[in-house]
């Protein structure tokens, strides 16, 4: 029953997503969903007994012409170390703030006679600024007691991105350049 119940859910925003319109047009929102690899300055805990998940990151943009959207990010990335003589680590960063984007299939196209399919592929650069805290929770060896440690600084973070649209609505994403904790982010987009 779920699985009739999911394949007539794609079948149904596979129909209704064939009613928007390819191009960007003022007013509308595109959301991402991502994860980060290559994360920049923490490591994948290495040592240890570590778990946890790649960094995730989600954005929504605005469009404010065909070519220039606007809109908030946010990361999150967890792990917990676990070592022999019992010892726990925890380290948690959050990383939020806006992002500017210019999409630039149309211009490489009028500029470089370039022959972009504009539909399918939405070659952009962004460029975000925002807040990055983090917190470290460990057991202290010598004094049997938690300690934390505390951390908060600014992200400024150019990006170069390419997203494949497989239908109006829907389409997958990489990017390069300092996203939210990595040097490269891979997701899916939702455009409504």
């Amino acid at each position: 029953m779920k699985k009739h119940m999911f394949t007539l859910a794609v079948l149904l925003f596979c129909a209704v997503s064939g009613a928007f319109a390819q191009q960007y047009t003022k007013g509308d929102i595109t959301a991402n969903a991502g994860i980060s690899i290559g994360t920049i300055g923490y490591n994948w805990g290495w040592y240890g007994n570590s778990s946890g998940f790649l960094p995730l990151t989600l954005n929504a943009e605005y469009s404010l012409n065909d070519k220039f959207a606007v809109g908030p990010y946010l990361g999150y990335y967890g792990r917990s170390f676990k070592y022999g003589d019992g010892y726990k680590d925890k380290f948690t960063a959050l990383s939020f703030g806006a992002r500017g984007t210019f999409h630039a299939s149309a211009f490489l196209n009028e500029a470089l006679n370039w022959n972009i399919n504009e539909e399918k592929l939405d070659l952009y650069g962004s460029v975000m600024i925002g807040l990055e805290t983090n917190t470290w929770k460990f057991d202290d060896r010598y004094n049997g007691i938690n300690t934390y440690s505390n951390g908060t600084s600014v992200l400024f973070g150019p990006v170069l991105g390419a997203r494949y649209n497989f239908n109006p609505a829907f389409g997958a994403f990489a990017e390069l350049g300092r996203g939210a904790f990595g040097y490269i982010t891979l997701g899916a987009s939702a455009r409504f």
